[in-house]
């Protein structure tokens, strides 16, 4: 559980039920072998790759970024000096878990963009 509440800025967040809505979402069949996958493309050396980062430059349209002030996974600093094409939002309050903890902000924030 400790892990668990690292993703978010109120580690009350973390209950019970979250914990075995988790673990039977990883019994699916092929959830860990894809997030796995997911995490091979982001990790190298045990430290988290620039990857995607390195990869901005080459997206030619609008983008939304949305962070969480507290994110204690990837920090607030990975949102500076992104393309111009790149719109930051950081909410204050949030960890790395920013579409639970703040689902109602983030969908105006993503529906506005889309307009």
């Amino acid at each position: 559980m400790a892990y668990l509440e690292r993703l978010f800025a109120d580690p009350s967040r973390v209950t019970r039920q979250l914990v075995d809505d988790i673990l039977k979402f990883k019994r699916v069949d092929g959830v860990c072998e894809a997030m796995s996958k997911v995490a091979g493309n982001f990790i190298a050396d045990k430290k988290q790759a620039v990857v995607l980062r390195d990869r901005l430059d080459q997206i030619q349209v609008p983008m939304l970024v949305i962070w969480g002030d507290q994110d204690q996974i990837i920090p607030r600093s990975h949102t500076e000096n992104l393309p111009e094409r790149c719109t930051v939002e950081v909410l204050s309050n949030c960890g790395h878990m920013v579409p639970m903890e703040a689902a109602g902000k983030v969908n105006r924030l993503i529906s506005r963009f889309l307009k």
